[in-house]
């Protein structure tokens, strides 16, 4: 097993045409690898499904559910992770990690992505906070439209944070590990707070009830700009249902320079109640650049 994860691949194990190089992050729900495409002399990365609550790897690498009443939920979590990479891989948008294939094999799913060179937003950002206004909108309007893209289709990202946009050297920033597939296996295993983000996930996200939609996502993508610009997260949701801590951007003497209206957007889109939120990017855009 790698020495980065006690679950993982082995370093070196070929799956298909790609070697596994190592780990590059691991959660509750996949462990993703950075690879070798050796037919293309590229590197990829691989997202391996292996939700820890559910499944457990034998020695020969095969993954297999934990006890025999997880079967059945384990064999659905991959039918909804390959759904998933289905879906994304009919994305075609610069801002948007690319899907080349998805792969079955030692009993589990695999979504097989391109490799985004570059650092995490909050390594980008180090020494960089507030962000500037035209940083902002250099980062942020592009992910609007790959947003847009997507809401368009029916998907939604469901996990937006700075760990989740990388940006380039060429300073293009682009989603990453979308997390559809992760808030449907949380539904289902009733552990919603395992797979999702604490302080970038909106109310809805907490229940398996809850009124998702693309104002879902612009909440979370409102809280990483709120990050830009004071260096820290919003409060957690539930925190927000009574007595809200939320210090609005308008009005903070530190935002002086910033259009008003560019502040009450972001403050606009954090509204704990999805209906008070903009409810689709054209809004937010709208919201945002009307100053």
């Amino acid at each position: 097993m790698s020495e980065d994860h006690h679950l993982a691949l082995p370093k070196g194990h070929r799956l298909g045409k790609y070697q596994i190089e190592r780990v590059l992050g691991s959660g509750g729900f996949a462990i993703t690898y950075l690879a070798i495409d050796v037919a293309l002399s590229r590197r990829v990365a691989i997202k391996e499904l292996l939700p820890a609550d559910l499944a457990l790897r034998l020695p020969d690498l095969r993954v297999v559910a934990k006890s025999a009443a997880d079967r059945d939920s384990l064999l659905w979590a991959r039918e909804r992770f390959l759904d998933e990479a289905r879906t994304i891989a009919r994305f075609e948008h610069p801002n948007l990690v690319r899907v080349h294939e998805h792969i079955e094999a030692h009993d589990t799913a695999y979504i097989v992505m391109g490799c985004v060179d570059g650092l995490d937003l909050n390594d980008h950002l180090k020494g960089k906070v507030p962000a500037s206004l035209q940083e902002l909108i250099t980062l942020i309007d592009p992910l609007l439209g790959a947003l847009q893209v997507m809401h368009g289709s029916g998907f939604l990202h469901r996990d937006i944070k700075p760990d989740n946009i990388r940006v380039t050297p060429e300073g293009v920033p682009v989603l990453i590990d979308f997390g559809s597939a992760r808030h449907a296996i949380g539904s289902r295993t009733r552990d919603l707070t395992a797979v999702l983000t604490p302080r970038y996930a909106p109310f809805e996200q907490y229940s398996e009830k809850g009124n998702l939609g693309p104002w879902t996502d612009i909440y979370s993508l409102a809280g990483v700009m709120h990050k830009m610009l004071r260096g820290t997260s919003p409060p957690e949701a539930p925190e927000r249902e009574r007595n809200d801590p939320y210090q609005p951007l308008v009005g903070d003497p530190r935002f002086h320079a910033y259009p008003p209206s560019f502040l009450g957007a972001i403050d606009q889109a954090l509204h704990p109640h999805e209906t008070e939120r903009p409810q689709n990017t054209e809004q937010f855009r709208a919201l945002l650049w009307s100053g």
